[in-house]
């Protein structure tokens, strides 16, 4: 429950600090940062509570109903990697095509990814929803809610652990790639800023960090389908959860113009509880001066 408290603050202070910065609103990239954190919030506050219960009883019935709860959990989680990807994306764009970038990407634009990171991993598990195409039921083995394999054998859970993890991996990668072949093969016209070298350094910590946390259950999917290895399994599922807190950790230490937001915020808020306890005093010794 720690790890889900943590996510749910970080990714919230995030989410408000980013949402009332004029000039971090202007942005393209701050709607991506957002849609991130959007989803490790999410994530913290409906999926960790459930799994916390779940791992703590080793049961499903003290939870509740097997019905949409795995669909949502891996939308989340397929809407969050999704925007990473298109994060870093937009970073290349902007170091190789400055001129162009504004017109390619805008804040409608980026808002319509987000759109499309949520609605392309819901259309792909919904139809696990009615049974048409993979069931969502209890695993006996592991008493997880899980999307299982329908009648006929088929399940949408194989393609989603394909694309959320392959497509994401190589997109990066390659950007990454290319983004750090920019700054060492720069001309001094084209001299990076410290600000566009520091977002990279953030791009490759959370290359790293998506590596870190999803490899291993990736590669388990693939050859431990009998859970021999349950500990590894383990291992894998506390390493996904982390990113709550890893992700949002990494976007405020390496961009100072996101935690002066955050501080600015934390003003605003002490500011506004001090305020509300000035009046609170103000109306008791009013009252008291009243009675006397």
């Amino acid at each position: 429950m720690g790890l889900s408290l943590a996510g749910f603050v970080l990714n919230l202070l995030i989410i408000l600090a980013l949402l009332t910065s004029r000039r971090l609103r202007s942005i393209v990239t701050t709607p991506l940062v957002v849609g991130v954190a959007l989803g490790d919030f999410l994530w913290s506050s409906l999926i960790l509570p459930v799994l916390a219960i779940r791992f703590y009883t080793r049961s499903w019935d003290t939870v509740g109903s097997c019905s949409f709860f795995p669909v949502m959990e891996l939308v989340i989680l397929g809407a969050s990697v999704l925007c990473l990807m298109f994060i870093t994306i937009n970073r290349t764009c902007l170091l190789f095509l400055k001129e162009r970038v504004a017109k390619m990407f805008t804040i409608h634009t980026s808002i319509l990814l987000i759109v499309l990171s949520w609605i392309f991993p819901l259309l792909l598990l919904a139809p696990s929803i009615t049974g048409t195409w993979g069931l969502i039921g209890l695993d006996h083995l592991t008493q997880g809610c899980l999307i299982m394999e329908d009648t006929n054998g088929e399940s949408p859970l194989v393609i989603f652990n394909d694309l959320i993890f392959i497509i994401p991996f190589i997109t990066m990668f390659s950007c990454i790639i290319l983004d750090f072949a920019k700054l060492c093969t720069g001309t001094k016209v084209e001299k990076t800023t410290t600000s566009e070298c520091l977002f990279i350094l953030m791009l490759l910590l959370i290359f790293l960090m998506f590596l870190l946390c999803f490899l291993p259950g990736f590669v388990l999917s693939k050859m431990d389908n009998c859970y021999s290895y349950p500990i590894l399994h383990a291992i894998s599922y506390i390493t996904i959860w982390s990113c709550v807190i890893i992700t949002p950790t990494i976007i405020l230490s390496t961009q100072r113009s996101y935690r002066n937001a955050v501080i600015v915020l934390a003003k605003r808020l002490a500011g506004c509880l001090e305020q509300e306890q000035d009046g609170e005093d103000k109306t008791k010794r009013m009252s008291h001066m009243m009675v006397t």
